[in-house]
């Protein structure tokens, strides 16, 4: 399977076990709070700098998005977060 078709395939997984359906998600910061467990921080960071994801034992994962960036641009950088915070949990990472 190409890796397109995987990315394909999790992707749909995921949408059907949060019950979100394929439509676009209204509120991507809540559902990454309260469904997927992670917090997600707003800052001013340099302009270079998107966000991080970050996981440490004591208190588990984080993301940080770039708060001066535009609303498109931190919804996306929060899905990109969101894959690593995936990843890791998978044992890819």
């Amino acid at each position: 399977m190409s890796v397109d078709q995987q990315a394909e395939d999790v992707a749909l997984s995921i949408r059907q076990r949060l019950g979100i359906g394929l439509g676009p998600i209204p509120d991507l910061i809540a559902l990454v709070e309260l469904d997927m467990g992670l917090r997600v921080f707003e800052r001013g960071l340099p302009s270079k700098v998107s966000g991080a994801f970050a996981y440490d034992d004591a208190i588990g994962g984080f993301i940080v998005v770039n708060a001066l960036h535009p609303a498109s641009r931190r919804r996306l950088t929060i899905a990109h977060e969101l894959c690593h915070a995936l990843l890791r949990r998978a044992g890819v990472v």
